[in-house]
Formats: C-alpha cells, structure tokens, sequence
C-alpha cells in the first residue's frame, strides 16, 4: 500500500503542475488556447514532413488493396526493418506513397493536407475526414514511426485540453470568489 500512496502523490503533482502550466490553477484559463495552438503546430511540422518523406498512408481498405497501390508497395522502398532498407535508401528507392502519387487512383482520392491532419488528431469533437483517410507508417522510417506513436499524445492532450478549458471556462473548476 505504501508503493501505491506514493505512485497516487507522485501522479497528483505531475497532475497539479500540468493544471498549474495549461490552465494557470484556473486564473488564467486562455492559457490553454496558447497550448493548443502550440501542439497543433508541432503536429502540423511533425505529419508534414512525415508525408514529404513519404511515411504516410492511405488508410482505406480499397486503397490498400488497389492495384496501384500494391504496384507502389512492389516498386518502392521495403518496410524499416527489411534487412535490405539501408542499401535500398542508399541505392535512392522511393517511397510507395511518392511512387502511388502518380497513379489514376491517387488522383481519384483524398487530399493530405498537413494542417487539416493536426487538427482532426487534437480536435475530439468531430471528424475532418484527413485521419480516416491518412495514416504514418510506422514501418517506413523515422518521421512515420514517431507520427504514429505521437497520434496518442496529441488525441489525449486535446481530449484533456478541450475538457478542462471547458470545466474552468463554465467555472466548474478554478478560481473561486466567494
């Protein structure tokens, strides 16, 4: 019991300092605007060099297994972690997204745009159609492999901005004049 008073004090005062930096205790709540701001723009850097390398993906089943993709997969750089990706990269492969942007099928379908990404991941109210559409391949290298894992992060970091803004804008949490 005493391990688990600890992890519990340790987790209230990581929770009490991120209250304290996000939403300033309350007593200034437009803070959160400035970090949301802030996580929206390192998305919108981290997923539009993610797609510039190429470590994007479709994420529809049809496009997956459409001929021009499987074209694209075959002619393209292997996954990471396929013994021959180093010399493939050093020997200039491309990326099966760049290879599938030339295709009919690629023309047909949605567009990525890095912006509109970044806030369909941090928005928790409704869907843009960009990460239905879009996804980092994890498989395909660094950028991919970092966008994907911090998906979760910014998912969870807008999910808990936008509550608790809302919880200290309605005054349900923060300061208190009485």
């Amino acid at each position: 019991k005493p391990a688990l008073t600890s992890i519990a004090m340790d987790l209230r005062r990581v929770w009490n300092v991120l209250f304290c930096w996000v939403f300033g205790y309350g007593h200034f709540p437009a803070r959160s605007l400035l970090w949301a701001a802030g996580i929206w723009a390192f998305s919108f850097w981290l997923y539009g060099q993610t797609y510039a390398t190429g470590q994007m993906a479709p994420n529809s089943a049809v496009v997956l297994t459409s001929e021009d993709w499987m074209i694209a997969v075959n002619a393209g750089c292997p996954v990471a972690v396929h013994p021959l990706y180093v010399a493939a990269k050093d020997s200039g492969c491309k990326m099966p997204l760049t290879l599938w942007e030339g295709s009919a099928s690629y023309k047909d379908y949605e567009t990525f745009s890095a912006g509109l990404y970044a806030l369909d991941l941090f928005l928790p109210l409704d869907s843009l159609a960009q990460q239905e559409a879009w996804a980092p391949s994890k498989d395909r290298g660094n950028w991919g492999w970092w966008g994907f894992y911090l998906r979760f992060v910014i998912q969870l970091s807008g999910w808990i901005i936008a509550a608790v803004g809302a919880a200290v804008v309605t005054g349900l949490v923060g300061k208190r004049d009485e």
